[in-house]
């Protein structure tokens, strides 16, 4: 290539100048190394190992390795596309599970957790293995226990109970407390069932005045009772488990798939709750200081009338509800009810709930930032109370709200709605409220006392409120369809497409505005998703030598 260039200079004239020949150089270099455009080729997974200072090891074309910090938060970075295996290791430590694999990592990764062993003691569990007994000491996979019981009777602090895959028709009542960063943990491989004993206490586990337990991974079905209750407890983590079918439709044998009453300090991550006869989680009787975050619950129904919640919050305050989605229940999405004050509601998905997708009521101070509520049957966002001060106080920023309240049977119809008890020290801004005109129903956007609102305009003109609201189409990637009585499971998609309106111009000064949206990605857009560019090849120049 050099030579074919050096000849093509020396044709010309020996008096052309220098500058027209320093140009022509100039020229070809620029087309040979024109620089690429780099796209997004890396992300996060990121969670808490249990204890401080951790190694976490993995590959990712090399050996890499990260450490938790003092709390056992930690983040590492992989190449887009990455799969692999991250392994936690400290001495004297031991980790459930072991490691977590990851095949085509092509978005943000949160909620990565492990939990953690300091006397390294796991009890194994398998009523399939015909070698089993209640009578040994459960110390091998060659020699379990049978029962989850038995390793419930004889964990200490720090021990692990490793249930392997079965089902097991028991009821779980762990007999000794863990103590602080020393929990005991009742870990379940895949493929393990539990069911309860069938007894009027028949939750699969039950906690009573128990401290540091972690229930992490079962499948908790057809159980006569909740289908994991705490009552009196703190620093329980129940994790990553499915429990569904709880209770039945008898009147008065419904039940909750979870449910903590007078728990406080605690945990509940990552579970599935569907088809339970009551809430799919509850938390009632003062419970505080707990984080409900990134459960899945759907599908929830009493039957005989219409009660059943998608996540409640009941006379207790000061909890966590964060980026959790509820659809499809047969009452409201997520409720707090009586005295349920000073929650924050934080970057949740709710839509085609039977009732509202979030639910104040007699529950002050409460804050809802950055939550994405669609084609609930009535209002989707309610602030109501029979007697002053109502739900009043409430901060309420940065939500997008579209399709609710089209048609409701009873019920009021809109997008939002602050009842008159409740307007004292409410306050609303940066939301986006729409109403898509191919569905038949109400017009009615807004309620704000007992005036009702179509347009977002004349409601800030009459209230003061909103004053940077939009009323326009939020450009979601699929839109559900409205719910009707009853609901039936029907899923959407609330991502945002490119030109979205919500892009870019959420309040990063709302009250407890989450930093990362429910998918793990850095957020300062409205609702509960950050918009992500569609990724695309990079091409680079082909440059001949």
């Amino acid at each position: 290539m050099k030579k074919s260039f050096f000849s093509i200079i020396s044709l010309h004239k020996a008096n052309d100048k220098m500058s027209n020949v320093l140009g022509i150089v100039l020229l070809l270099a620029s087309l040979l190394v024109t620089p690429a455009i780099a796209a997004p080729n890396s992300f996060t997974i990121s969670g808490n190992t249990g204890v401080g200072g951790v190694t976490l090891s993995y590959v990712d074309v090399l050996p890499n390795t990260v450490t938790a910090n003092s709390i056992g938060d930690y983040t590492l970075t992989v190449s887009s596309n990455w799969s692999g295996t991250v392994t936690p290791s400290k001495t004297g430590y031991v980790f459930v599970p072991s490691s977590k694999t990851y095949n085509t990592v092509m978005a943000n990764v949160g909620y990565q957790n492990y939990t953690v062993s300091i006397s390294g003691i796991i009890f194994y569990v398998d009523n399939t293995n015909p070698s089993c007994s209640d009578l040994g000491n459960g110390l091998t996979t060659a020699k379990p226990f049978c029962k989850i019981g038995q390793g419930a009777e004889v964990a200490l602090p720090g021990n692990i109970v490793r249930v392997l895959a079965g089902n097991y028709h028991e009821r779980v009542v762990p007999q000794h407390q863990g103590s602080a960063g020393n929990p005991i943990n009742f870990s379940a491989a895949p493929g393990v069932t539990v069911t309860g004993d069938g007894t009027s206490t028949g939750s699969a586990f039950r906690l009573t005045n128990m401290s540091y337990i972690t229930i992490d991974g079962f499948d908790v079905t057809n159980t006569t009772e909740e289908g994991i209750y705490a009552f009196g407890s703190n620093h329980v983590t129940i994790s990553h488990n499915h429990v569904s079918s709880s209770g039945s439709s008898v009147a008065g044998s419904e039940r909750s798939g979870i449910s903590f009453n007078a728990t406080t300090d605690s945990i509940i991550s990552g579970n599935t709750t569907d088809h339970n006869t009551m809430h799919g989680i509850i938390l009632s009787g003062s419970c505080s200081n707990i984080t409900i975050s990134g459960n899945i619950s759907f599908a929830n129904a009493m039957v005989t009338e219409r009660q059943a919640n998608g996540i409640m919050v009941n006379n207790s305050s000061n909890n966590t509800i964060i980026h959790n989605v509820t659809y499809a229940n047969e009452d409201t999405g997520l409720g707090f009810y009586v005295g349920a004050s000073h929650n924050l509601i934080l970057g949740n998905v709710t839509n085609g709930n039977g009732d509202h997708g979030i639910d104040l009521n007699g529950s002050p101070n409460n804050i809802i930032v950055g939550n994405t509520v669609q084609g609930n049957v009535t209002v989707g966002i309610n602030i109501e109370g029979d007697i002053s001060p109502g739900s009043g106080g409430a901060t309420v920023e940065n939500n997008i709200s579209v399709d609710n309240g089209l048609t409701p049977p009873t019920g009021l119809p809109g997008n939002i709605r602050v009842d008159a008890q409740s307007l004292n020290g409410t306050t609303l801004d940066y939301n986006i409220f729409y109403r898509n005109v191919s569905y038949p129903g109400s017009n009615v956007q807004m309620t704000w006392g007992i005036t009702t609102y179509q347009n977002l305009a004349q409601f800030h003109d009459a209230t003061g409120q909103e004053s940077h609201g939009l009323q326009m189409d939020p450009l979601w990637v699929l839109e559900a369809t409205p719910a009707t009585r009853p609901p039936t499971v029907v899923v959407g998609d609330y991502h945002l497409k490119a030109g979205s309106p919500a892009i870019d111009n959420a309040n990063s000064a709302a009250p407890n505005e989450p930093a990362f949206d429910i998918d793990g990605n850095p957020h300062d857009d409205r609702g509960a998703f950050e918009y992500m560019p569609p990724s695309f090849p990079v091409f680079l120049p082909l440059v001949r030598h």
